[in-house]
């Protein structure tokens, strides 16, 4: 039996950093995402998925413009 991870809330402070950070750089690398896990206290997988996630949605939203 396989198990679904549970959805992983964010507060607002977390997302304020991820927010901050992806207007800086879309594309964080290694370093930047450590630091990402340090000050959000988020497993490097949230981080990496939310970057995924924010960039799809960033583009969907420029070819919606057009």
């Amino acid at each position: 039996m396989k198990t679904t991870r549970v959805r992983t809330v964010l507060n607002e402070k977390q997302l304020h950093t991820l927010r901050t950070c992806y207007a800086a750089n879309p594309r964080p690398d290694a370093l930047m995402k450590e630091q990402l896990v340090e000050m959000t206290g988020l497993s490097p997988r949230v981080i990496r998925v939310w970057f995924q996630n924010k960039r799809c949605k960033d583009k969907k939203r420029s070819i919606m413009m057009k």
